[in-house]
């Protein structure tokens, strides 16, 4: 028996983009084969997804990935752990263990970034689709830069004026020229315009 899979591998990322928040709070059952005792769940660890594999309640892999991965990740673990005779070659010798992928800092950095910023253009696509009635027509080179004013600005907005802390991972520069990687950039930033009575 392969199991029962309540969220498909090809429907997995955007199961986590909209419940990403909850997730952070929470396991989600993602898929279960009840003959073997095994339960697969997906929640977030610090921005990124995280799929956890569970057999008798004994915890036997954890995966942490990015979002361009998560997709062939799922897939993998379905077909590993859900087939009970794969299920029983994957755990033949092995001790319950933590299985991490190695990535270095900055490919860590940059994978938040690129996540983040897919994410925000996601739905500001959306979000402008809807108001300039471009449904149907293809982003044109006046609707981008019309998409990069809006984003930046709408984003500085949420964060100067209402006080908003905006998780939006990227690199700044410090007073020494020197980079660093801020997840809550806005906080950190300083603006020449700190006067503007529109941010007041």
């Amino acid at each position: 028996m392969r199991g029962h899979v309540t969220v498909g591998s090809s429907n997995v990322v955007e199961f986590y983009k909209k419940n990403q928040f909850r997730l952070a709070q929470e396991y989600e059952d993602i898929a279960e084969n009840e003959e073997i005792g095994v339960v697969i769940y997906l929640s977030d660890t610090n921005g990124r997804p995280t799929v956890s594999v569970f057999a008798d309640d004994i915890p036997r892999a954890e995966v942490t990935t990015n979002l361009s991965e998560l997709e062939n990740l799922v897939k993998t673990m379905y077909d590993t752990y859900l087939d009970e005779q794969n299920f029983i070659a994957a755990t033949a010798d092995e001790e319950v263990e933590e299985i991490e992928e190695e990535y270095s800092e900055e490919e860590l950095e940059q994978s938040l970034i690129d996540d983040r910023e897919s994410e925000i253009d996601a739905a500001l696509i959306d979000f402008l689709t809807v108001v300039m009635q471009t449904e149907g027509y293809g982003f044109d080179g006046a609707i981008d830069e019309i998409f990069d004013d809006v984003k930046e600005h709408y984003l500085e907005y949420l964060a100067r004026k209402h006080k908003i802390e905006l998780y939006r991972p990227m690199y700044l520069e410090d007073e020494n020229g020197e980079e660093f990687f801020e997840e809550y950039p806005y906080e950190c930033m300083e603006f020449e315009d700190e006067d503007n009575p529109i941010y007041m």
